[in-house]
């Protein structure tokens, strides 16, 4: 699966690691053993695949976000000649370890020595301090797409991100831990989640039956992802384009979603762009021609709503969202839904009805300052995006009909 999906992963992060863990230390075994080299070792998707958790742990699709940097982890990209890799793994090193407990269950994780087999291969506390100089000086922005897959990652630097956002493309095909969940996205700042979906509260009968998807925290109801006339995706459905779209300090991640609703609504064009702005805020801009909208989105954040904003607090880090609508939109609120009694999110919902000139546009701003949002239509077709922010800050972005950057 690592071939098709690009290097990564359908079942999330947790399941990546479970699965890397016991082959990467059998193949390595062997390699030690024989002293040959390992045949799935010349698959050029295993580069790739060392930066799937990287890009996702924390804000993974599926239902297990799990990952850790293990000793395995290290080994491997030694042995396949990625150091980028491993430099941006250190990072997530802990820099302190707790002993053993006195007391313990059985199957309890606990700290152990994995990480001391791969001593030699671990980057050195001054090639990670030289990394921190590096990107302090100069950000290294991310957006990266495992095609075939159609997972997306878009980050303001590749080894010490403050802003992460990941991205559902690819299809609603249900296969083990996968959900109903295209056009979902989920996004950190400074290792705080602010947006994600609606948490599971374990696995039962039902999860992996033929119904599993009809569950609350799997299907669509639960993620932040858009509603087409109150439909998400439908099951077996496939976004035909997730590409990456750049020009100068905008990075961005778009998506035709015009398949994945009803299918007599191919013929138009139904579409998501996520776009970094100046590597220091996010737009989510949302189409769909001559139907109604809603953008969702699920956070434990703590949240509070006006006409058209909300403030998100959670530890130590804040982010504003500013709502527009080229209808006439309105906010409403709503808490999701588990099936058994866990915590649960706090839904915004911004909703606008059925128009012609169908668009909506959300800003995603890091800390208090609620950004101004004006669209109009532009004069030769498409969108004008105007951000307005404080000490006379404006930036002016246009866009296609299929939210394409005009440049």
């Amino acid at each position: 699966s690592y071939i098709t999906n690009g290097g990564g992963c359908h079942e999330g992060t947790g399941y990546w690691n479970y699965g890397m863990h016991y082959a990467i230390r059998y193949v390595l075994s062997w390699e030690n053993a024989t002293g040959k080299k390992h045949p799935a070792l010349e698959i050029e998707e295993l580069k790739k695949t060392l930066h799937f958790p990287l890009d996702f742990t924390g804000i993974t699709f599926g239902d297990n976000d799990g990952w850790h940097p293990s000793g395995m982890f290290f080994m491997l990209a030694k042995r396949l000649n990625q150091p980028e890799a491993a430099l941006r793994a250190a990072a997530y090193l802990p820099d302190k370890v707790e002993g053993r407990p006195a007391d313990m269950e059985r199957l309890s994780r606990v700290a152990f020595g994995d990480v001391l087999y791969a001593a030699d291969f671990i980057p050195t506390s001054e090639e990670m301090k030289k990394l921190k100089e590096t990107h302090t000086e100069k950000k290294e922005p991310v957006a990266r797409i495992y095609k075939g897959l159609d997972w997306a990652a878009l980050a303001d630097d590749s080894a010490f991100p403050s802003l992460r956002l990941s991205i559902r493309g690819g299809s609603s095909q249900i296969t083990g831990h996968g959900h109903m969940d295209l056009l979902d996205f989920k996004c950190m700042v400074n290792g705080e989640g602010m947006i994600e979906g609606q948490r599971g509260s374990g696995y039962s009968p039902v999860t992996f039956s033929s119904f599993g998807h009809y569950l609350y925290s799997r299907s669509s109801a639960a993620k932040s992802t858009l509603f087409v006339d109150g439909l998400g995706c439908r099951e077996n459905a496939v976004c035909s384009v997730t590409e990456v779209e750049q020009d100068k300090d905008l990075l961005g991640i778009r998506i035709d979603a015009s398949e994945i609703y009803m299918p007599n609504w191919r013929e138009n064009f139904i579409g998501r762009l996520f776009l970094m702005v100046e590597n220091r805020y996010w737009l989510v801009i949302d189409t769909a021609p001559g139907h109604s909208m809603e953008s969702r989105f699920h956070t434990y954040a703590n949240c509070t709503a006006g006409t058209d904003e909300a403030l998100l607090k959670k530890g130590e880090e804040e982010m504003t969202m500013t709502f527009a609508s080229m209808g006439k939109g309105v906010i409403q609120e709503s808490r999701g839904m588990p099936t058994l009694p866990i915590q649960q999110t706090q839904i915004i919902r911004w909703i606008s009805p059925r128009s012609k000139n169908s668009l909506q546009v959300t800003a995603l701003n890091p800390g208090t300052e609620k950004l101004g949002l004006e669209l109009s239509k532009d004069k030769d077709g498409g969108f004008v995006i105007k951000v307005s922010g404080a000490d006379g800050y404006q930036r002016i972005i246009r866009l296609t009909s299929k939210l394409k950057l005009k440049k």
